[in-house]
């Protein structure tokens, strides 16, 4: 399994490394917020390609625009105009009223009408700037209104590039006070006539309205890292980039030139319009136009905010979502798999071109596909990582390129290194054909001088030799001839016959004997000598080894018994059938066997002579067959080979038999014809008194 393993992992290295390194840089560039702006541009780019919601009607706007103020001639606007605007809208009986204005001082004329209205008028709320920042210092709320509990917050968040993004539901949350942003505000006041209060979600202890939980904002929720999260804050789900709430001027509303429908049973929100206050805000709208981008009001964005509430609490129009972060790493990596697993599985093209156009096409279609399904997730609320996915998959496609450019250089200089292996080993195996090549020329010409030399000493010595045997044989003949005429004459001429006559006799007897012995022996050292260079005349044939074994055996017992035919050896054989026909020279590897088994049957012999009955000769001979040679084991049972000589056994002339009986030339012939000739081994092994033991070595083939 840890071989399928390994194999696996290789076969899939590109995408095990590229996936990681793509996701870990990913992470890094997000952690250290350099794809924050990024993240940002993909969320108000979805905002702007979504379709534009239709109005809602449960808010109307009354808007102060640049007319309005032209005619009032005044800004703020008097307390005595915010009154009779109030009075008229009260009459129609909204379900809240909201001043997206600042009312911390009078505005004369008509501050204690203001104040009048104010107490008469259960459902107007008035704003504070609650929170001090470097931009703006608090604001205060109308006394009044403070009296009464009828304040909300104006605070408004601003992202690192000017842009509102978010929304506070509480600005402020603590002990001491709990105060709701004007959106907010009205929001609760409209969905108390509808029998839903706040509550706390079961599980978090976040506000929950009927059904709907409303999470807060935290640091790094989305594209966002480690942003301001202070308060209850929520991301903003902005219906359109305007006119998504029906707006009615305030000159028209005191001129009483509106439908009272407008009014009833709604969210009113009272506030600026116009360019001249500076009361507006980019928005996620804002980024689709370069010359002039669009701005909303702060009385828009409040109404967006309410709008949003009653939506998720009544319309089930879902908040912004989004993924806890290890499901966000998972959907980028996800993506940076896709690409690389795409790139590797073509890594074998052999086109550089197309394979690069092959991968970019994949990472363009991926991309396609994730962008198509971030923008279907948006419409259901989800703002998925886009950005980040993005790179991911640009990324990958860079990345799995230079792993598959890397993984092709790889295997081609694995490729080179196997290729110069490859001729490196034939160049050995040329080298060392040459050199046994070299080897046997050099030993055919020794050979080949060697006999030149032994042939020309031999037959120079056969003559002489030739000569003492035949003077020798003439010798013995005249001397016994002497005897004779001795023996015939010794009545008549006693006297003349002495012991000492028979003693020279007899002595000369002897030493003719002794010649003639010792010239058979000169004369048969030849004999071995001549055709012990001879043997490049042979040549190799398929042969069958195990006949080979069975011929020598046959030929040194047959000689063996006509010198005794009481002495009897046990032959085991055991021959590997499997072994074919072998490519050698027979005549010098069946010499080589008669060489080592008369040795064999010599040992033997002499052991039978000093242990008796008790010892049973044993000859084992045994075939194994190798991946390219074979092997003959050929070993016996007899007296062993002393350590202080293994070394010189194989040495010419070398030899522990009698001098009548050996000549030291038999294991050396037979070492040279199986190493030199053969190109085999020999090998020794034995055991004082116990075993000897030859193994050869054969090629099956000749080389």
């Amino acid at each position: 399994m840890w071989n399928q393993l390994k194999k696996l992992v290789w076969d899939w290295r590109g995408v095990i490394w590229t996936v990681p390194c793509v996701t870990i840089a990913i992470a890094f560039l997000r952690i250290s917020g350099w794809l924050q702006p990024l993240e940002w541009n993909a969320l108000d780019l979805m905002f702007q390609i979504r379709p534009q919601e239709s109005e809602d009607r449960r808010i109307t706007i009354i808007s102060i625009q640049e007319t309005d103020l032209q005619k009032l001639g005044q800004w703020p606007i008097s307390d005595r105009t915010l009154a009779q605007l109030l009075e008229k809208v009260q009459a129609q009986k909204p379900r809240a009223i909201g001043l997206s204005l600042y009312r911390n001082l009078p505005v004369e004329p008509g501050y204690e009408e203001l104040i009048k209205v104010f107490k008469d008028t259960p459902t107007p709320i008035g704003i504070k700037k609650a929170i001090d920042d470097p931009f703006s210092a608090k604001i205060n709320p109308p006394p009044i209104l403070a009296e009464l509990e009828q304040i909300s917050a104006s605070d408004l968040i601003i992202d690192g590039d000017g842009v509102l993004r978010r929304a506070f539901l509480f600005p402020i949350v603590s002990k001491e006070e709990i105060l709701p942003s004007l959106g907010m505000a009205v929001a609760l006041q409209y969905l108390e006539q509808e029998g839903i209060l706040p509550a706390v979600s079961e599980n978090e202890g976040w506000l929950q309205l009927q059904d709907a939980v409303f999470a807060p904002f935290e640091q790094n929720d989305g594209g966002y890292v480690r942003a301001d999260d202070s308060g209850y804050q929520t991301l903003l789900n902005f219906r359109g980039s305007a006119d998504n709430f029906p707006t009615i001027t305030l000159t028209d509303v005191l001129a009483g030139r509106f439908d009272p429908e407008l009014f009833r049973d709604r969210i009113i929100l009272i506030g600026s319009q116009a360019t001249s206050i500076k009361d507006h805000f980019y928005t996620p709208y804002s980024q689709g136009t370069i010359t002039n981008p669009i701005q909303t009001y702060s009385v828009e964005i409040q109404a967006n905010l309410a709008s949003q509430i009653l939506s998720t609490v009544l319309d089930e129009r879902p908040l912004i979502k989004i993924w806890s972060d290890s499901q966000e790493y998972f959907w980028i990596s996800g993506w940076s798999a896709m690409v690389a697993i795409w790139g590797w599985k073509y890594r074998h093209t052999k086109n550089a071109l197309r394979l690069v156009a092959i991968i970019i096409v994949g990472g363009v279609i991926s991309s396609i596909i994730l962008a198509s399904i971030s923008y279907i997730a948006f419409l259901d609320g989800w703002w998925l990582p886009l950005a980040p996915s993005l790179l991911s998959s640009f990324g990958s496609t860079i990345l799995i390129i230079v792993c598959i450019n890397v993984s092709k250089l790889q295997e081609y200089n694995a490729a080179l290194e196997n290729e110069v292996k490859a001729r490196t080993r034939k160049l050995e195996a040329a080298l060392a054909e040459l050199q046994s090549a070299q080897a046997k020329i050099i030993f055919q010409e020794k050979l080949a001088a060697l006999g030149t030399l032994v042939a020309g000493v031999s037959h120079e010595l056969k003559n002489p030799l030739h000569f003492i045997g035949n003077f020798a044989d003439l010798s013995v003949d005249l001397t016994e001839e002497l005897r004779e005429k001795v023996i015939r004459y010794l009545p008549s001429d006693e006297y003349k016959i002495t012991n000492e006559t028979y003693q020279c006799l007899d002595t000369l007897v002897e030493n003719l004997t002794e010649i003639q012995e010792y010239s058979q022996r000169a004369n048969d050292i030849l004999q071995m000598m001549l055709p012990h260079p001879h043997q490049q005349s042979f040549h190799y044939q398929l042969s069958n080894i195990h006949q080979l074994i069975d011929s020598a055996i046959n030929l040194v017992f047959y000689s063996q018994k006509n010198r005794d035919n009481n002495f009897f050896v046990t032959v085991v054989k055991e021959y590997n059938t499997a072994i074919d026909l072998i490519e050698i020279i027979p005549q010098n590897v069946s010499r080589a066997l008669i060489n080592i088994i008369d040795n064999a049957y010599y040992t033997l012999q002499e052991k039978y002579l000093k242990d008796g009955q008790e010892f049973t000769p044993t000859l084992k001979i045994k075939t194994n067959n190798l991946q390219k040679e074979i092997a003959i084991i050929i070993q016996d049972n007899g007296q062993g080979i002393p350590l202080q000589i293994i070394n010189k056994i194989f040495d010419p002339f070398f030899t522990t038999k009698p001098p009548q009986e050996g000549m030291g030339l038999g294991l050396s012939i037979s070492h040279n014809l199986i190493t030199e000739v053969s190109q085999g081994k020999i090998k020794l092994e034995t055991k004082a008194d116990t075993f000897t033991r030859f193994t050869i070595l054969l090629p099956k083939k000749a080389t």
